[in-house]
């Protein structure tokens, strides 16, 4: 009689393993797709450098030891199945270096950011995306932090993928 209740709660440990590895898979997908995405590159110099030395390739192991992949995993395996997971990303045969697809766009961001101060001090980029999401679609956030405490200075840039998603935001919740 043990047997069926054991092998129960073995599968719904499996179950819940996948659903966390997915989870992982997704957000480590988004985050290298955010790397390499137009609105970042405008602002990640180094990124840009490299990628304009290697033919747009970036090697794996600079792209794995960046802070917000370690935050996710640090498992070369899953990186590398988080970037054959994605349609605008492509990994070279070796699957030693990646890069995107599509060619890199320069636009003016100006009229799609919105600038927002009193932040509170405990603001991040997940908070600031969930109250500011609900305007449309949030391509970057600036978030500029004092170098010796690393607190948040108190203000933050929100980058929409539409002029309109940011009139909105402005509308919606400031009023203007």
């Amino acid at each position: 009689m043990d047997t069926p209740l054991k092998s129960t709660s073995f599968l719904n440990i499996e179950k819940r393993i996948r659903t966390r590895k997915r989870g992982t898979l997704r957000k480590l997908q988004e985050q290298i797709e955010f790397f390499f995405g137009d609105a970042n590159l405008q602002h990640d110099h180094v990124l840009l450098k490299a990628i304009k030395r290697n033919d747009g390739f970036v090697l794996l192991d600079a792209l794995a030891t960046r802070t917000q992949i370690l935050r996710i995993a640090n498992d070369l395996a899953m990186i590398i199945k988080a970037i054959q997971n994605s349609s605008l990303l492509q990994i070279n045969k070796e699957l030693t270096m990646v890069r995107r697809i599509a060619s890199l766009r320069h636009r003016n961001a100006d009229a799609r950011t919105v600038y927002v101060e009193r932040l509170p001090f405990y603001v991040d980029h997940e908070w600031l995306r969930s109250i500011f999401g609900c305007c449309g679609s949030i391509e970057y956030i600036s978030l500029p932090k004092y170098k010796n405490s690393g607190e948040v200075k108190g203000f933050a840039f929100i980058e929409y993928s539409k002029e309109a998603d940011a009139e909105k935001a402005c509308q919606v919740l400031f009023g203007f």
